[in-house]
């Protein structure tokens, strides 16, 4: 059976992780943890803000073609960032899972009781 797809992501994203420290040595040594995750958090909100570009979100220019694949590109790169950061704290595939699984049904019972508090409102 084939392995986990996210697993299969962390484990070349190590890869990768330890091929950037072996050529780039002394850059990667110096950094502590909180300078590697500053780091990557920066890359990874920059990626974002690529992403952000391909939109159109400006009601003042005239509206282009969506370039789809290079939004699948930003993606693909907020993904690098994001699975470094998770490395670099210790994060396992099956805990950011089971992190999400937990948040997921935290954010639809927020929104469940929210509606229901709406609902409340209405009837006032």
């Amino acid at each position: 059976m084939e392995r986990d797809s996210l697993e299969k992501i962390f484990e070349k994203q190590q890869e990768l992780i330890d091929f950037y420290h072996s050529v780039r040595k002394e850059a990667y040594e110096s950094m502590d943890l909180d300078q590697k995750l500053f780091l990557h958090a920066i890359a990874l909100q920059m990626e974002v803000a690529e992403f952000i570009a391909g939109l159109n979100w400006k009601p003042w220019k005239n509206k282009k073609d969506l370039d789809v694949e290079y939004l699948k590109e930003e993606l693909v790169d907020m993904l690098h960032f994001w699975t470094e950061l998770c490395i670099y704290l210790g994060l396992s595939p099956k805990e950011v899972v089971e992190k999400y699984m937990e948040k997921n049904k935290e954010n639809k019972r927020r929104q469940i009781e929210g509606r229901e508090k709406e609902d409340e409102y209405k009837a006032l």
